[in-house]
């Protein structure tokens, strides 16, 4: 298996390090997180997690080929001769499937993502166990394993309760917007007031003028 550099890479709670692999025949790349464990190896990790999300991992860097490229290679065919009794086998590594169960290493990688979105009782706004599982391309149940087992058993929030949680974050962000607003109308509102009252005394000393104007008239 080809050798993996750490490096920088972006997930949803911010810069960690990782892994990156990329494709041999296209321009697609991707990444894994670095496991935390320091029992585990993280090259293997790394490459068993790419091979969990459809990549076939080569030897070295150049033999790499991302799930898209993988699947237009030809399929395991028989290709017969002028001597049909003699068929020539021509053969391609299959797409490689996860494995059946979750392992030691992939397990510390799903609990090092978890550690980033959930707290404890429930995750970032908008994530579950299926958008993890899709990201780190893991079955959904092994997200639910390592979160009960680390966390212990949670129940998650119905879909109706996310859908409010959504809509009251969405209006107490309106209202925010609204007295921001209404303190600059407030702030107007108070020029406003001392613009009219010196107006007004003004107004009051053209009138005490004209009153003196004819005061000296008469």
């Amino acid at each position: 298996m080809a050798a993996f550099e750490p490096k920088k890479i972006v997930t949803a709670a911010g810069r960690k390090i990782g892994f990156e692999i990329q494709c041999s025949e296209c321009p697609r790349t991707d990444t894994v997180p670095s496991p935390s464990h320091k029992g585990t190896n993280p090259n293997d990790a790394a490459s068993r997690m790419f091979s969990n999300r459809g990549w076939r991992v080569g030897s070295s860097h150049k033999k790499h080929l991302c799930p898209d490229c993988l699947s237009r290679k030809p399929k395991l065919a028989l290709v017969e001769t002028h001597q049909p009794q003699e068929p020539v086998t021509v053969s391609v590594q299959p797409k490689p499937e996860a494995p059946a169960s979750l392992d030691l290493d992939t397990a510390f990688i799903i609990a090092a993502r978890l550690d980033d979105v959930f707290d404890g009782k429930r995750y970032s706004q908008g994530l579950d166990d299926q958008l993890v599982a899709r990201d780190l391309g893991v079955p959904r149940d092994w997200v639910r394993q390592v979160r009960h087992k680390r966390f212990g058993v949670t129940t998650e929030e119905p879909e109706e309760l996310k859908q409010l949680r959504g809509e009251m974050t969405a209006t107490f962000k309106k209202l925010e917007n609204l007295e921001i607003r209404l303190g600059d109308l407030l702030k107007g509102l108070s020029v406003l007031k001392s613009d009219f009252q010196q107006t007004k005394d003004q107004a009051n000393k053209f009138d005490e003028r004209i009153k003196k104007i004819h005061d000296a008239v008469k």
